[in-house]
């Protein structure tokens, strides 16, 4: 009897840590001013910088998801969630990765929220439901999501923010550049904007100048109060 009862209660500690989450750190060196890629469905990807020229990656796969591709190294390192094409929907999966702060970064998500910090090469980033967040960039911004909301504050030349039904908080880090040119200092008296009601809205924003383009109906972005 009491083997059986080993026998029974090694079975379902196997089955438990079958079904369970999986987590995950990979590390490779990269270039100081390389290009990273990360690809995520579901759960979060959070990035940030370090002083290392090295791309690490930690966190934790959900229970149907396939494995985790991490390649490349150098000038380009690109890590991906891959996920089965059968699943119970178990796939979200949370990422922490950290890249040198001279690097590009390319983030595509579907429902996972994203949130970049202080990276100073060009930023692209895409979601189609997730809330995408950039903080302090320093390099060209194009930020874009479908029904997630949207939040910029860079330091930046330039900067591109697009929502189709979501919200927009956006603005520019830098003064100097408005302190020394009074053409600048009048185009853009608003530091910070947000977009209200859920029709598409279009706003691009540079140092420079402003433009906002209402794609329907008389949508406008607003400063935040």
């Amino acid at each position: 009897m009491r083997t059986w009862r080993k026998l029974l209660l090694g079975a379902l500690v196997l089955s438990t840590a079958a079904w369970a989450d999986t987590e995950v750190e990979q590390s490779c060196d990269a270039a100081p001013n390389g290009h990273v890629r990360v690809k995520n469905v579901a759960g979060s990807v959070q990035v940030q910088t370090w002083d290392r020229n090295q791309v690490h990656v930690k966190g934790v796969l959900g229970e149907d998801v396939e494995r985790l591709d991490f390649a490349g190294g150098g000038n380009r390192v690109t890590i991906e969630v891959v996920i089965p094409k059968r699943h119970n929907r178990k796939i979200a999966s949370d990422l922490t990765v950290s890249i040198p702060k001279g690097s590009s970064l390319e983030i595509e998500t579907v429902s996972a929220e994203a949130r970049v910090t202080e990276v100073a090469g060009k930023i692209d980033a895409a979601t189609v439901s997730g809330d995408l967040t950039v903080e302090r960039a320093q390099g060209p911004v194009h930020a874009e999501s479908i029904s997630g909301d949207v939040t910029v504050s860079a330091d930046a030349p330039s900067a591109t923010v697009k929502t189709t039904s979501g919200r927009i908080a956006f603005g520019f880090m830098r003064n100097d550049l408005a302190d020394e040119d009074p053409i600048a200092q009048e185009k853009t008296p608003v530091r910070r904007k947000k977009c209200r009601r859920s029709r598409p809205v279009c706003l691009e924003q540079t140092l420079s100048t402003r433009r906002e383009t209402a794609l329907t109906g008389r949508q406008r972005c607003l400063p935040l109060r």
